[in-house]
């Protein structure tokens, strides 16, 4: 019996159930089970209320039994509808989106009550029928709609129009929550709104009989972005790769766009500095979009290092529509070398999007750092310490010299310096010649320099463009006798930390006894020994480069020793050894005089001599004569005596015999102060080797020519020795150089149609023409008294017998030659004998022609063959080339040799000689053999 939940549960029958509701118990029998149902229709609450009463009653009365007893049971429950929320709420609005790009928001659904539920969602009602309706016109049948209908409502997902749900369906229980995915894809362009219900089992029925409504949209188009260089780099100068170098020189930015390179420039970056660069990137659409920016290394240099000297801001934008953003890249080269990378601003396409192919805008960005390049050009030496040094020369007290400092830009970015003389003592000065640079800082500059980075000199600083270089006389003037040092700062505005440090180093002395002609040697000024220490000597004025020097010859150099002292004299010898020799070796110095001393190199063998080491030991002397009356003495002063060299006999009276002897004057006495000894080092050099060459050839064969053309040929003449290599080229005499197919004259002939004085005295000139030939600087005494004015006959006539001396031994070997020629014509006078006729028949038309053509102007066989240049000097490794020429004047088969006097070679070896050898042809045997031709 159910009853007494009290007055607001008056209706307690209705929500429960008890089954069954009476029976019989039997002793001895189990128990009966009894089932109580609760099947609330509204929201209940019962909490330990006795609302079930058992009643039990005597069975063995029967009818109308007495009630035994009225057993209450209580009874607890709890009946509520189910709760829920749903986040976002609705709608929601996926925005614009990229036609075929798809999109996923989440919807979570909470079970926000005690008890499980089941969840479905579901479409519109308006939309179920019309997919219903779509249905039957298919010619489905109604109940086959139904039965899609109920599969479609618990089916895990549901597309309606560009979305897809799912799950659509599930269970969630007390405190749960499931994550609905809503996938949106954009397919035809424009707006989808679709609207859902949530059905949750055991909700309140009031509250939306239909379910919970929601709410999606979404807009489908297209992005773009604008790919049109003159809006992305608006900020920057665009040119083409051809005048790439012009505007570089010009641009005044922080770089330029090369438009057939595709290829954006950074110009003239400093190392360690920064340069930005802006572009603008544009939307080209209503839509907005997101773009995605990178810089990578170029294709194939991926190990290139770009991490942080390209760097982007920022590296994703979103840009509205018809609108821009700016991608700012920033340009930071840590070292003086080229740096590539690529830049891309890709449009950003979401996944799942078809048929649309990613725009993206790539271009190439390209930069290199550059150092202020301030260099000192001269001096070129370098100290321990990595620094230029100007090493002086070791000077008299209040002497001076001059060095040149030039400094250059070797960059393309302007630099500016200030230049810091630092110098203790004041022995160095800076002059400045034309150059931008006009004032300087002079003095003690050390305060300024303790803590350079933080605290800058304020001091003025000097432009110097690229390419321009700036020249400054440092000056040298010692006052004391002592080492003496010095340096100039040469400070690079924005690069303080690396300055550059020019080291000056002299020395000044007061010395008595001093050398002077002496040159300082060039190699020794700048030798990493001499400046590889701690403390840099200044350059000694002690050496004698007597150069390249012929084997077994004398070479000569002269230089003078001082005495620089008031009252002192002084006496030097030199200690040298062979091949050099001194003179004087031995010798005194008058007080402020000085006396030349000649060193003779003579060396029989081949020897190197560099440094060669030669002390002179000076000491200081007294004489016991007054200074005025004290003789000048060295070893090569000689006295003239007369020695009676007749042999003593008493017997014999014969006149006596006087003899001149030259003997070496006597050095005066003397006596050396104490402690006053000092020696002085000389350094010789030289190379004394014999002259090597080579000769690239030794025959020389020209192509077949035609007469009076040229034929070419070149060869080499190379300086294998340690020595220089003169050269001069000649015919040797007495060579044959031509042998013709045909004679222009034939001497049987002359001697025939012209008289035999005729014909020696064109020999005579003939060989007169030879002679000024061979040797053009030379010319004969001969023709040099033709050439003489008539004024100067008496001159003349003072060399008349060593001239007829000349033309007697002319006359005698032209008999010589004309008895050899005899013999050698005989045999062509036989053979020629119709030819003479014919020949002696011209002679009386042609008389006068032929005396002058045949007497003063032969063939110039000498002629045929030239070489260029003819003589010169090669130095040592080098090579000479000379061209050969060949110019026949008459067919034939042409042939010399070319002789090359080179002095200074070793014994034995001969000369040079090149062999000439050339032919001249006609036109149509040029491709024939020499052989079928003759």
């Amino acid at each position: 019996m159910l009853g007494g939940a009290g007055p607001r549960m008056r209706d307690v029958a209705s929500h429960f159930t008890v089954e069954p509701k009476s029976g019989m118990l039997t002793a001895s029998q189990p128990g009966v089970d009894v089932e109580m149902l609760f099947h609330p229709t509204r929201e209940i609450l019962l909490k330990d209320k006795p609302i079930l009463y058992c009643q039990v009653r005597d069975a063995s009365s029967g009818e109308g039994s007495e009630l035994v007893g009225n057993i209450p049971l209580r009874v607890s429950a709890k009946a509520e509808y189910s709760k829920c929320s749903v986040e976002p709420a609705s709608p929601i609005n996926f925005g614009a989106m990229v036609k075929g790009s798809r999109k996923t928001l989440t919807v979570v659904l909470d079970n926000k009550g005690t008890l499980n539920f089941k969840f479905c969602i579901r479409q519109a009602p308006e939309e179920a029928s019309a997919l219903e309706s779509k249905s039957l016109q298919q010619g489905e049948s109604a109940k086959c709609s139904l039965r899609r209908k109920s599969s479609s409502s618990t089916q895990s997902r549901l597309s309606v129009g560009m979305f897809t749900v799912s799950p659509c369906s599930g269970s969630i229980g007390p405190g749960g929550q499931q994550k609905i995915s809503v996938e949106c894809l954009a397919r035809q362009e424009g707006t989808c709104e679709k609207q859902l219900y949530f059905d949750i089992m055991g909700r309140d029925p009031k509250d939306n009989p239909l379910g919970i409504p929601f709410t999606l949209i979404a807009k489908s188009c297209l992005p773009a972005l604008v790919e049109d260089v003159t809006s992305i780099f608006e900020d920057y100068p665009i040119c083409s790769s051809s005048d790439l170098v012009q505007k570089m020189q010009s641009v005044k930015g922080a770089g330029l766009f090369v438009t057939d390179e595709n290829r954006f420039i950074f110009s003239n970056i400093q190392v360690g500095r920064e340069a930005e660069a802006h572009f603008s990137i544009y939307n080209a659409r209503h839509l907005p979009c997101d773009v995605v920016l990178s810089i990578k290394p170029l294709s194939g240099e991926e190990k290139s290092p770009i991490e942080n000297i390209f760097k982007l801001y920022p590296v994703k934008m979103s840009i509205a529509g018809s609108s821009y953003a700016i991608a700012t890249v920033t340009f930071t080269p840590p070292e003086e070398q080229n740096y590539n990378c690529t830049f891309k601003a890709s449009l950003v396409i979401p996944k799942g999007s078809v048929g649309i192919e990613p725009q993206i805008l790539t271009f190439t960005i390209s930069g290199k750092g550059h150092e202020p390049r301030l260099t000192v050009v001269c001096s070129s030496a370098r100290s321990e310490r990595g620094n230029a040094v100007l090493r002086f020369k070791r000077l008299q007290l209040w002497d001076s010299e001059v060095l040149p400092l030039v400094t250059r830009n070797d960059g393309i970015i302007p630099v500016k310096f200030m230049l810091l003389l630092e110098d203790e003592h004041g022995m160095f000065f800076l002059k400045g010649r034309t150059s931008p640079v006009k004032v300087f800082h002079t003095g003690d500059v050390k305060k300024e320099l303790v803590g350079i980075a933080s605290k800058i000199p304020k001091k003025p600083f000097f432009h110097l463009s690229p390419g321009k270089s700036t020249e400054f006389d440092v000056i040298f003037k010692p006052t004391l006798a002592q080492h003496l040092e010095g340096k100039i700062h040469v400070l690079v505005k924005d690069s303080y930390s690396n300055e550059t440090l020019i080291e000056l180093v002299g020395e000044g002395h007061k010395e008595e006894f001093t050398l002077l002609g002496l040159e300082d040697d060039t190699q020794e000024r700048n030798v990493k020994s001499s400046l590889k220490k701690d403390i840099t000597d200044a350059v000694r004025v002690n050496h004698i480069e007597f150069g390249d020097c012929p084997v077994g010859k004398r070479c000569y150099r002269t230089f003078a020793v001082t005495n620089r002292s008031l009252k002192q004299f002084m006496r030097f010898e030199w200690e040298a050894d062979a091949p050099f020799l001194f003179s004087p070796k031995v010798g005194h110095l008058h007080p402020g005089c000085a006396k030349d001393i000649t060193v003779i190199l003579k060396s029989d063998v081949p020897a190197t001599f560099r440094r060669h080491l030669v002390k002179c030991k000076m000491t200081k002397v007294n004489f016991e004569l007054p200074q005025k009356k004290v003789p000048d003495w060295d070893d090569q002063m000689c006295i003239v005596i007369w020695k009676n060299t007749t042999r003593k006999n008493p017997a014999a009276v014969t006149r006596p015999k006087i003899k001149q002897v030259v003997e070496t004057a006597p050095e005066p006495a003397h006596t050396v102060v104490e402690e006053s000894s000092q020696e002085l080092e000389v350094y010789l050099s030289a190379v004394v080797a014999y002259t090597q060459f080579k000769l690239s050839t030794t025959m020389i064969q020209f192509k077949s020519t035609l007469p009076f053309q040229t034929g070419t040929a070149t060869f080499t003449l190379q300086n294998t020795g340690e020595v220089a290599l003169e050269y001069s080229w000649e015919k040797p005499a007495g060579s044959e150089p031509v042998k013709k197919l045909k004679k222009p004259y034939s001497t049987t002939l002359m001697r025939r149609f012209l008289s035999y004085d005729t014909v020696k005295h064109r020999r005579k000139l003939l060989r007169l023409f030879w002679s000024e030939q061979d040797h053009p600087s030379e010319t004969h005494p001969k023709v040099r008294q033709l050439r003489r004015p008539a004024e100067q006959q008496q001159d003349s006539e003072q060399q008349q017998e060593p001239d007829s001396k000349w033309q007697q031994d002319s006359e005698r070997e032209l008999d010589s030659e004309q008895d050899s020629e005899q013999e050698q014509d005989s045999v062509q006078e036989l053979d020629s004998v119709q030819e003479l006729d014919f020949e002696q028949q011209q002679y009386s038309e042609q008389e006068d022609h032929v005396s002058t053509s045949l007497e003063v102007f032969p063939d110039v066989v000498h002629d045929l063959f030239s070489i260029n240049p003819y003589c010169g000097i090669i130095a040592p490794g080098q090579k000479e080339t000379f061209d050969v020429q060949f110019f026949p004047e008459c067919l034939g088969k042409f042939k010399t040799t070319l002789l090359c006097r080179i002095p200074n070679l070793q014994p034995g070896e001969k000369m040079g000689q090149v062999t000439l050898e050339g032919r001249a042809q006609e036109k149509d045997s040029l491709d024939k053999p020499l052989e079928e031709t003759e």
